[in-house]
């Protein structure tokens, strides 16, 4: 279940059995999750930051399940449900599927605390502030060790707005800070 900040939203999980026999065959050729990576981030929850649903994957789903099967704690926070990112399909029912696929994608990654905080795709920029304050409350409340978002020069305004947050927000100031190419080629 994803927890929204104004409330819990259930979510059916269509062809769940498939999704199962899949993960089945990738465990059973995963002997890599049995590995515990030595990683420097300091002892302590992670924060990963992702503007749209698949954005923790691209950028940082390696890194995610490595850490969640080290039992760092891993913590999702997906900002829009990127209802705007395909033509000719409607947006509600688009979002909602890519609310399904954030939830298996974390699943599949060993992640099992994951938020949607519902605010619009592709506007992100308009509401920095708001954003920011929304960022700084989850911060405080989660302590993490690291924070992982996109780029802060990624070719997606909503990636470059959600770090723009991040450095607006009025709350803890000493945060380790991770940053995901996911559009944009790093120099």
């Amino acid at each position: 279940m994803l927890l929204a900040s104004s409330g819990p939203i259930q979510l059916r999980q269509r062809g769940r059995r498939r999704g199962s026999r899949l993960m089945t065959t990738l465990q059973q050729l995963g002997a890599w999750r049995d590995e515990r990576p030595t990683l420097g981030v300091p002892a302590g929850p992670v924060l990963a930051l992702s503007a749209h649903p698949d954005d923790e994957s691209l950028a940082f789903g390696g890194t995610l399940a490595r850490l969640a099967a080290a039992d760092v704690g891993v913590h999702v926070v997906c900002v829009t449900a990127g209802e705007s990112s395909l033509a000719g399909l409607g947006r509600t029912r688009l979002g909602r599927a890519r609310l399904v696929e954030l939830q298996l994608a974390c699943e599949w990654l060993g992640i099992t605390d994951v938020e949607y905080l519902a605010m619009p795709d592709g506007r992100l920029s308009t509401r920095v502030d708001q954003l920011a304050e929304l960022l700084c409350r989850r911060i405080s409340r989660l302590r993490p060790a690291a924070v992982l978002l996109p780029w802060w020069r990624d070719a997606h305004r909503d990636h470059r707005a959600l770090s723009a947050a991040l450095v607006a927000m009025s709350g803890p100031t000493q945060l380790q800070v991770w940053a995901g190419e996911i559009w944009a080629p790093l120099p």
